[in-house]
């Protein structure tokens, strides 16, 4: 068995995103979880507002398929429906290590 740490890479650089590019809080999900990794809290000249948005992150290159549309998803149906009747709203990220983006 080899560790791959694409996943560990993922949270980071969604956390790194979050905090250089706007300046808001990630707060990573520290147990296990269905669904959320974790919660973004939108900040407003340096005062957090207690505005939240989860994050659910997918990290690899199986997550995305590229057709002549263009990227497209593709997840379970139950995953779909809990963020779809989540009490907050729902960010899906996906990291592709091979070209280390976020989409």
């Amino acid at each position: 068995m080899t560790y791959q740490p694409v996943e560990r890479i993922g949270v980071a650089k969604i956390d790194l995103a979050v905090t250089t590019l706007f300046g808001w809080i990630f707060r990573e999900t520290p147990i296990v979880d269905y669904g959320i990794d974790g919660q973004i809290e939108y900040v407003w000249n340096g005062c957090p507002q207690g505005r939240l948005i989860a994050v659910q992150i997918k990290a690899g290159e199986s997550h995305l398929t590229q057709t002549k549309r263009g990227l497209i998803f593709y997840g379970e149906l139950r995953h779909l429906n809990y963020w779809l009747n989540h009490s907050i709203p729902v960010l899906l990220v996906v990291y592709t290590p091979r070209n280390d983006t976020l989409r």
